[in-house]
Order: structure tokens, then C-alpha cells, then sequence
């Protein structure tokens, strides 16, 4: 993936350098990197949410852990008694164990799914509020790309955005084709039409 972006930043590069972009030739491209993961543990706002999701994680896993030890010693249970159970205490016994474990089973995907949910709400506003302070200080900086060592390129100045010239490009080679095609001698032939069929004879009344 890293080599992916850095194929894709040269390109970049070499695309704005090439279509002459004046301030980037002239001056040279002043670029930074950042890290979101750095960011978050570097800031009393990240570290705040982080604390926030980990103590919610904590409680599962402690809720989540007693129904385990109590499953295990369920389990150990039936070991040991099982040859001196009748065959009733025995069958219900594995009949509770079955079911706790499927229980234990339901609740942990929930619980992970629940801690996704919850992270992301809790993530998505600080993520929100970090684009808008990206575009400021890249702007501020005279930056003209900022890359994410973590997520690829977050800012780049609107000057360096080539795609209206790509575009043109596009439609001027379609343009140059579809001329070419018309000028081709094929398309200058008249095309030859099939000659009629002789018309059957009259049936003979």
C-alpha cells in the first residue's frame, strides 16, 4: 500500500511538473507528512476519546470474562461428575453448557460489533474537525501536498489538481479519432448494395 502512494505522489509530481505548474517548478513543492494514529495519542482531545472507548472495553471484556470462567467451570464440572450423575443431571448439564457457550458466542459478535459502532462514533466528529484543520494549516504552511503515512495523500493545493486538462485531453484524442475514422478511405466508399433477387414466377393457375 505504501508503495502504491508513492508511486502516486511521483506521478502527481511529475504530472503538475509537466503540465507547468509555475509555482511548483519555481519555487519547488514544499510537502509534509503526518500520522493520524501519532495525532490522536499526541493530543489531549484524541486521548481523551481513546480513554473513553477503552473503559467501555474494559467493561465487556470484564462481563464477557465472568460468563467464560463460568463456562469453563461448568465444563470442569461435567468432567469430573459426569460418571456419577444420573443420566438426567448429566444431559441437562451438557444441555446448559451448550446453550451458555452459544450465549457467550452471540454476545462477544455483538459486543464487537457494538465496540466498532461506538469507536466510530466517538472518532468520526475528531476526523471531521481534523480535514478542516488540515486544509488551514496546509494553506497557511504553503504546502502543497500532506501526505498520511497512514491514509495517503489528505491535502493537496487545488493549483496541482490536473483532471480539467486530463479531461480536455481525453475528448481532443476522441475528437482526433472519430475525424481520422471519417477521412478513412472505408468511409468515403459507397457501400454496395446487394443486387435484387429475380422475382419467382408467377405460380400457373
Amino acid at each position: 500500500m505504501k508503495r502504491f502512494f508513492v508511486v502516486l505522489l511521483a506521478g502527481l509530481i511529475c504530472g503538475v511538473l509537466g503540465a507547468g505548474a509555475a509555482g511548483a517548478a519555481e519555487g519547488g513543492m514544499k510537502m509534509a507528512t503526518m500520522d493520524l494514529k501519532k495525532v490522536l495519542e499526541l493530543s489531549k482531545t484524541g486521548q481523551v476519546v481513546q480513554t473513553t472507548v477503552k473503559q467501555k472495553y474494559e467493561e465487556y471484556q470484564a462481563k464477557l470474562g465472568k460468563k467464560e470462567e463460568a463456562m469453563l467451570a461448568l465444563k470442569e464440572e461435567i468432567e469430573k461428575k459426569r460418571s456419577v450423575w444420573s443420566e438426567d443431571v448429566r444431559n441437562q448439564k451438557e444441555r446448559d453448557f451448550k446453550r451458555g457457550v452459544q450465549d457467550l458466542d452471540e454476545e462477544s459478535k455483538y459486543a464487537n460489533n457494538d465496540m466498532k459502532d461506538f469507536e466510530r462514533k466517538q472518532i468520526e466528529p475528531i476526523l471531521k474537525e481534523l480535514e478542516g484543520i488540515i486544509d488551514e494549516y496546509g494553506k497557511a504552511q504553503g504546502l502543497a501536498v500532506i501526505l498520511d503515512t497512514t491514509r495517503g495523500i489528505v491535502y493537496q493545493d487545488p493549483s496541482l489538481d490536473i483532471s480539467a486538462m486530463i479531461a480536455a485531453e481525453l475528448d481532443k484524442r476522441h475528437t482526433a479519432d472519430e475525424a481520422k475514422a471519417a477521412d478513412s478511405p472505408e468511409a468515403k466508399t459507397p457501400a454496395v448494395k446487394p443486387a435484387a433477387k429475380p422475382a419467382k414466377a408467377e405460380a400457373k393457375r
